[in-house]
This record gives structure tokens, C-alpha cells and sequence, in this order.
């Protein structure tokens, strides 16, 4: 559980998107960033992890899109490595489905986008204990959290059940609302909803 530094690059973020308030210099372990990543869905996480994993955040975006592209994802295209919006960053509700299937294999994964409420200890940066709360009003009953950018989302609603492995299934839902996703529930073990989609197995 490598320990990792917030640097000035990672958390330059639009201040108007999700983040865990990370501060130059701040150190957190790649645990506690994923928790911040996949929980509170926190844009500067996910800068200070890719810089991690491929040394900049360019290069990281360049390795999400060949792996989407390994993963048979046709009609995506990634350029920041968070998923805030940009009108060259889309995708599909099969493309994401077939993202969730993969990312479902691992324990961790599963572990981490189930978690509603998560407490990060004080660092060397910040004194205090944040407590991140997920977004996904299917795991967590007290968040009703929906956030979208219009006309970037749609409103389509789409169950997408082949490419996945029996007997799981995924459910992604595009520019939906929490209580459209919490139908899901009567048919999946497991969703999850981040905003403009839900996945679930």
C-alpha cells in the first residue's frame, strides 16, 4: 500500500467538480486515494493516482484509452483521467458495461464502490479526519446526490446483459435518476450509481 504525494499538477482541477480537498504536498496512501476516487468520486484523487501509475496525467489518459480499446470498448474516448466533462470525453451505456464487467472481477473493486461512508485520518497537510460519503444513492441511503452536465447526459435508460459473466449481470443507466436506477435493485444484486449512469451486477 504504496504512500503517494498530491502534487501541484494533480489537484489543479475545475473547482466546480468533485474532490476530496487534497493539498500540495499531501500524502495518502494509494488505499486511501481509491477511497476517494470510486467513493466521493474526487477528480484529484484520480490525477495524483495516475500520475503515479504512468509518471503524468497525459500519458495515463493515452494507457485508458488503449485499454479501452483491448476491452472492446468502440465508442469511448478519454482525455482526463476523472471523467469531468469535455466534449471529446464520451462514451456508451455498452461501452461502460463492458467496463464494469472487468472491473468487477476484483475484490477490491467491489469492496470500495460498496462502501458508503469512508474515514481518512489526518495527514501531514490536513489536521482534520475527512469522512467521504458515496454519491451512489443505492449504497448509501443518506446521500441523494445527482449531478449531470446538460446536454452532455441523455436519457436513455439501457440494460446491457451480454459480455458479462454468468450468472452476473451489469445494468448501466445514462442520464437516469437515482429512483429510475433503485428499480434495478428487484433484478441485480449490486448496482451502483454515479451520477449520469449506474452499473450493477
Amino acid at each position: 500500500n504504496a504512500i503517494l504525494t498530491a502534487s501541484e499538477t494533480a489537484i489543479d482541477i475545475d473547482l466546480d467538480g468533485s474532490n476530496m480537498g487534497l493539498l500540495n504536498g499531501e500524502t495518502l496512501s494509494v488505499t486511501q486515494l481509491l477511497y476517494g476516487l470510486m467513493v466521493c468520486s474526487a477528480n484529484d484523487a484520480a490525477n495524483v493516482l495516475a500520475e503515479a501509475v504512468a509518471g503524468d496525467i497525459e500519458t495515463f489518459v493515452g494507457k485508458m484509452n488503449e485499454r479501452a480499446q483491448e476491452l472492446g470498448m468502440e465508442n469511448t474516448h478519454f482525455v482526463n483521467a476523472h471523467g469531468y466533462h469535455d466534449t471529446e470525453h464520451y462514451t456508451t451505456a455498452r461501452d461502460l458495461a463492458r467496463l464494469a464487467a472487468c472491473a468487477m472481477q476484483y475484490d477490491l473493486f467491489r469492496t470500495v464502490v460498496g462502501t458508503a461512508i469512508y474515514e481518512i485520518p489526518p495527514t501531514n497537510k490536513y489536521e482534520e479526519t475527512r469522512i467521504i460519503s458515496n454519491n451512489n444513492a443505492l449504497v448509501n441511503a443518506y446521500r441523494d446526490h445527482r449531478y449531470a452536465y446538460s446536454p452532455a447526459t441523455g436519457k436513455i435508460i439501457e440494460k446491457i446483459i451480454d459480455e458479462c459473466f454468468a450468472p452476473e449481470y451489469v445494468a448501466v443507466v445514462t442520464g437516469g435518476r437515482a429512483e429510475n436506477a433503485a428499480l434495478l435493485e428487484q433484478k441485480f444484486d449490486f448496482v451502483f450509481f454515479t451520477g449520469s449512469q449506474a452499473v450493477g451486477k
